[in-house]
């Protein structure tokens, strides 16, 4: 298991982990925290997700990411599907619903991909 914290300004903001890792078939379940609230409409829990993206998929080598995610979660569920999640088959009425995402599947979200590459000219610009 890895568990990172989430620094903003030098602030702790929240906690982004990986856990469960099966090394042996590339599986792992990441999950992320913000307890600020006041970033969680803000750029900062993409920027998280991208460094949990790059640690899980190109370190790690996973080939699969599992969530849980309670089905009441609007903003969680929202998020997740952003990112290419979906929702597994018998999993609708469910209260703790299991999310899937591949390797694949990550790599070719070009919404992500495109905030990435913003992200990367406001870093190279010094733009916060």
């Amino acid at each position: 298991n890895f568990y990172f914290i989430i620094i903003w300004e030098g602030k702790e903001i929240g906690l982004a982990n990986i856990k469960d890792i099966d090394y042996k078939n590339g599986i792992g379940e990441p999950g992320m925290f913000i307890y600020e609230d006041i970033y969680w409409d803000s750029d900062v829990a993409i920027r998280a997700l991208l460094c949990m993206n790059d640690f899980m998929w190109n370190t790690l080598k996973l080939k699969k990411t599992i969530i849980h995610v309670m089905q009441n979660n609007i903003r969680a569920i929202k998020f997740n599907l952003f990112l290419g999640y979906k929702l597994d088959a018998g999993q609708e009425n469910i209260m703790n619903q299991l999310y899937t995402l591949t390797y694949e599947e990550s790599q070719s979200n070009q919404k992500l991909n495109n905030i990435r590459k913003i992200l990367i000219k406001q870093h190279n610009y010094g733009i916060k």
